[in-house]
């Protein structure tokens, strides 16, 4: 007999469950998590050590217990992936057959700190880029672009000039072309936005935000600003014999992550605008916090201005170029263990084992196969893979260490049973999340992992439901059978 209020729970706890899932599913040997995981947590989600002065702060979370990102974007402020933002004479910049004379006009905070840029008599295209440096682009996010520009005092001072973005990793055709003397966009070409601006001291601050294709965790040339032969008509970055009389001031360069201009955030030789996770808080109630102290690789939270998210929540960027990662340590998990994962891949191309979590000491791990990116359990004795790959969608994992009956889930999908190296081997001691400490590093985010000590395959269910509530991870059917599933469920264990 189902007893009063059953059906109704079913359909209503699960706004309770999806923030609170140690108060349902409890006992956690530790557990990390962006969003409060149970009612009775009074600590932060994270430490974050911001980019520009390397000032560290506390982030807990908002009214609705999910991360406060309001206190995490006024903590790190807007940013900018470019650098010396208002000297464009600094060898950061490359000239290509144009000059930059420095501080030769008001810019539009009042200083005396617009550089003018010149074209020289040679042949080709005129333009300034920045040198190669360090950059994290996603594929499929959108990055904006932005300059103040004011046309020059020459003779030939060209009303038009154009932005671009790099070849490789936004598509070829990008480019916009703006009169900076009447303040409008007059040509373009791709997937873009562009826009223009005016600003104080004759500036007109010129816009363009485009989509990346393809991700990126390295160093990139960016090619930025460009003159035209003061042709509206002419595309990307056209080739002209060019005059030394064609000129225009330029001020406070911008690069950041989003579909709009964020306010304009000055850089020098440090780069402004990005969040590092120095901690992630142990919520399980043991004190097990994940950290690393070394600047170089701390995971990202917020990357030129933008906060990292997968779908609607936000998410910890692990790059596997950068060999970013976090170790809890003090405790060892033995078998059987179980473990919920959130996270999504990002690298499209499967050129090495990429690893979620791992096990330094006993080296139990969830990992990607290399080539297949298929994914797989492993410990010292062995590997167990399945015929799924990761792809690059947000999943859920339960993982189930248990000798031959190790288990595999992932979005509510049995795809692996353990066999082969995973009997009687495998603990998990000195966990690092992200990955090993010097290869194989995840290439994604991850958002939520709690480990228990013991099998909990008899609420499974329920946990990867909760995850899917909060994180919208997939669909269930909404079919007679799921809810009667939900209603025994719930009988049952509540």
């Amino acid at each position: 007999m189902i007893k009063k209020g059953i059906l109704a729970s079913s359909f209503q706890s699960s706004s309770i469950n999806s923030q609170y899932i140690l108060d349902v599913y409890g006992d956690a040997a530790s557990a990390f998590s962006l969003r409060k995981l149970s009612q009775y947590y009074t600590g932060s989600a994270i430490r974050v050590r911001r980019s520009s002065d390397n000032s560290e702060l506390d982030i807990g979370f908002d009214a609705t217990d999910s991360l406060d990102e309001v206190s995490l974007s006024s903590f790190v402020g807007s940013g900018n992936l470019f650098l010396f933002t208002e000297q464009f004479d600094n060898a950061y910049w490359a000239k290509q057959r144009v000059t930059v004379t420095a501080n030769q006009t008001p810019a539009p905070d009042g200083n005396t700190t617009a550089d003018l840029i010149a074209e020289t008599t040679g042949t080709n295209t005129h333009l300034i880029q920045n040198v190669s440096s360090a950059t994290l682009l996603e594929s499929g996010s959108n990055y904006t672009l932005s300059v103040y520009l004011k046309k020059g005092p020459g003779a030939g001072a060209p009303d038009i000039m154009q932005l671009i973005l790099t070849t490789a990793h936004f598509t070829s055709s990008l480019y916009a072309n703006y009169n900076i003397n009447t303040g409008t966009v007059v040509n373009s070409a791709g997937a873009i936005t562009a826009s223009i601006e005016p600003a104080a001291n004759g500036f007109y601050r010129c816009i363009l935000t485009a989509q990346c294709t393809t991700y990126l965790a390295g160093s990139v040339v960016m090619p930025f600003l460009a003159f035209t032969n003061n042709n509206s008509a002419l595309g990307r970055l056209p080739s002209y014999t060019g005059a030394t009389n064609r000129n225009v001031f330029a001020w406070g360069a911008q690069f950041n992550e989003g579909s709009t201009a964020q306010t304009y955030a000055s850089a020098s030789s440090v780069q402004v605008g990005s969040g590092y996770v120095t901690t992630w808080y142990d919520q399980g109630g043991s004190a097990f916090n994940a950290t690393n102290t070394t600047s170089s690789n701390q995971p990202v939270i917020v990357n030129y201005g933008n906060i990292k998210k997968t779908g609607i929540r936000p998410t910890i960027l692990f790059n596997g170029s950068g060999d970013t990662y976090l170790i809890t340590s003090g405790y060892t998990i033995t078998q059987p263990n179980t473990t919920l994962v959130v996270a999504k891949n990002m690298q499209s191309t499967f050129v090495a084992a990429r690893q979620i979590y791992i096990g330094l000491t006993n080296v139990q791990r969830l990992s990607q196969a290399a080539t297949t990116g298929f994914l797989q359990l492993a410990t010292g004795a062995g590997t167990a893979a399945s015929t799924t790959s990761i792809g690059t969608i947000l999943r859920s994992f339960y993982v189930l260490y248990s000798g031959n009956n190790s288990q595999l889930y992932t979005n509510n999908n049995l795809i692996l049973t353990g066999s082969g190296g995973l009997p009687g081997g495998g603990s998990l001691s000195n966990i690092s999340i992200g990955g090993n400490t010097t290869a194989n590093n995840f290439e994604g985010g991850i958002s939520e992992i709690i480990y228990y000590n013991f099998n909990r395959n008899n609420t499974r269910a329920g946990m990867e439901s909760n995850l899917n509530t909060y994180y919208t991870i997939y669909s269930y059917p909404t079919t007679f059978i799921y809810v009667l599933y939900k209603i025994i469920h719930y009988s049952i264990y509540y």
